[in-house]
């Protein structure tokens, strides 16, 4: 009988130190960061070629075309890309999200400004509109002004609503707020730190 708990005892803890080691593995697996490059598809601007069939003064200007620029970005154990935010709270950079921060606060406030101009903008082209299609010869020259200024107010407000309510995804990108070498000492320390902590030993 006696024979038989201690068996039992033994198979407990090695089931428990099993299951702790898998515990620890596990943390490190999805705590641990790495910097990658990778490809982004962007929209580039290129001269268009001349279309024969149609007159030279309604030729497109400009066309874009799918591009591949190289960029990096931090990633977790499990393949999660960091924003710059998160990055500087998981290494512990004060400074430079303290930064961020203030570049969100600034961006929120021309954003406003921005859809708030643009809300006036607009208010006085369709006023302008409106006072067109009350004169008899139509005012073709205030009809143009009044759709000019209405166009410039709704872009305007879009652009200013799209910053103000998301200003954090201008200045999310880990590659615009630190360089490639700042990064991987960022990282290295954090790798080190967390590895001391679970108490695993070196690659």
């Amino acid at each position: 009988m006696t024979l038989t708990l201690a068996a039992l005892s033994l198979v407990l803890s090695a089931t428990a130190v099993l299951a702790d080691e898998s515990d620890t593995q596990a943390r490190w697996d999805a705590e641990k960061l790495e910097r990658r490059v990778y490809q982004q598809v962007v929209a580039q601007a290129c001269e268009p070629e001349p279309l024969t069939s149609i007159p030279a003064a309604t030729q497109p200007i400009t066309s874009f075309q799918p591009a591949s620029i190289e960029r990096w970005g931090v990633f977790d154990g499990y393949g999660a890309q960091l924003d710059a935010f998160t990055f500087a709270r998981r290494v512990g950079d004060p400074t430079t999200l303290e930064q961020l921060q203030r570049q969100v606060k600034r961006s929120r406030t021309g954003g406003l400004l921005s859809t708030s101009l643009g809300a006036l903008a607009l208010g006085g082209g369709v006023t302008m509109l409106a006072m067109a299609a009350q004169q008899d010869d139509g005012s073709t020259a205030l009809s143009t002004a009044g759709a000019g200024v209405s166009l410039a107010g709704l872009i305007g407000t879009a652009a200013g609503l799209r910053v103000a309510v998301a200003p954090r995804r201008l200045h999310g990108d880990v590659d615009r707020s630190w360089e490639p070498d700042q990064a991987d000492e960022l990282i290295d320390a954090h790798n080190q730190a967390l590895r001391q902590e679970l108490g695993l030993a070196e690659d």
